[in-house]
Formats: C-alpha cells, sequence, structure tokens
C-alpha cells in the first residue's frame, strides 16, 4: 500500500497547534479520512475509554475552540465556536483507527501517522535550529575572557577564537595573557602569534604559549 504525498500533505494541514496542547486533529476530520461519521468517532471513544486517556484525545474549551478558528479567519466565518469538540493526539489517532476496524481507517492511519511524524520532524527540526542560534547569540555575547575559556574548552584555535570577537589581535593576545595570569586556563589556544606573544607576555607565561 503506497500513501500519495497529497494525501499526507492534506492531512498534515489539519493538524492544529493551541498553547499548552499536543498538536491535535478534531473528530470531525479525522471522521471523515477514516470513511465514517463524528458520531460514531465520539461513541467509539465513550464505549472505550481506556484506551483514550487524555493524552490521547480530549475536549477543546470554548476559549481554545475561539482560538482555533482565530488562526483560520479565513474560513471561519459562520462557523460555530460554543462547542467543546472532541479532538485526537497522534496516539489517538492511532488508537482510533484500531477501534474502528475498517479497511479505509487502516489505509488512512498510516497516512495520518505519517503527517504526524513529518509535523513532529518538522517542529523538532525548527526547535534544534532555535537551540543552536541562542546558543551561537550567547556566545557571541560573552565577555572575550569566557570565550577565551570556552575555546581553550573546547579546543579552537587561535584564529577560530579570532572569528567570534571583535578585539584586535593584539588586543586578543593580551587577553588570552591575563586569563592565563588569572589562572582561568592553563595554556593559550593553539596557533596563538608568538611575535605577538612575545610582547604581550612575561618569561613564565611565554612558555605556556609554546608549550600550549
Amino acid at each position: 500500500m503506497q500513501i500519495k504525498l497529497e494525501t499526507i500533505s492534506g492531512i498534515r494541514a489539519q493538524i492544529y497547534h493551541l498553547p499548552n496542547r499536543p498538536p491535535f486533529m478534531m473528530a470531525a476530520d479525522i471522521a471523515a479520512a477514516y470513511g465514517t461519521t463524528t458520531k460514531r468517532v465520539n461513541e467509539a471513544v465513550k464505549r472505550n475509554p481506556n484506551r483514550f486517556p487524555e493524552r490521547y484525545a480530549f475536549r477543546l474549551t470554548i476559549v481554545e475552540e475561539e482560538q482555533r478558528w482565530s488562526q483560520n479567519a479565513a474560513t471561519s466565518a459562520g462557523k460555530r465556536t460554543d462547542l467543546e469538540p472532541l479532538v485526537f493526539t497522534h496516539g489517538g489517532a492511532n488508537m482510533l483507527s484500531g477501534v474502528l476496524r475498517s479497511e479505509i481507517a487502516d489505509e488512512m492511519a498510516v497516512a495520518i501517522n505519517d503527517a504526524f511524524t513529518l509535523m513532529e520532524a518538522e517542529t523538532l527540526a525548527e526547535l534544534t535550529f532555535l537551540l543552536q542560534k541562542v546558543s551561537a547569540d550567547a556566545r557571541f555575547r560573552k565577555p572575550v575572557r569566557g570565550r577565551i575559556v570556552e575555546a581553550v574548552n573546547e579546543g579552537w584555535t587561535f584564529d577560530m577564537l579570532k572569528e567570534t570577537v571583535t578585539l584586535s589581535q593584539p588586543k586578543l593576545v593580551r587577553a588570552i595573557k591575563d586569563c592565563i595570569g588569572l589562572g582561568l586556563i592553563k595554556a593559550a589556544p593553539e596557533g596563538t602569534p608568538l611575535d605577538l606573544a612575545t610582547s604581550a607576555l612575561d618569561h613564565r607565561q611565554m612558555a605556556m604559549f609554546t608549550h600550549g
């Protein structure tokens, strides 16, 4: 069985996001996908409460339903927002396919699972990117001594360190000297210019550059 990409894409568009709620699909949308009615879906949940804990199926509050429709302003005209509709998370959608037990439900369950998985992968990728950006921003905002310590701990070369600061090369060497003098690092990053180090350091600290 092969699910068309446009089917997965269409289902992906029916997965909603609200604050403090896991991604979910409306019971009506899942019923349509599974070739049944919303009434039958609701009855299936009522008959099998142990299979549908709140992390699988829950009802939106009236406020949440209003928020959901506000995200779809182009299609929300005339829609009721005074109801508390039943919705299904990824796990709930999978569980429902087993409860309904129909050929089309089995087929569409694969597409719905793929759509949720695709959405979760996209969300994870976005989160990873944001975390990396925050980490990079924080690193570039660190005082120069903090960057020097980080550079030494991570094995950066002098040139790599220089890319993360706005100091001139002589001032950066001087800052490295200060870090050594304060005991923040034991040796300078590899590749620290010896000619600049010589003018910036005393003989005792010079050994830490040449043997770092």
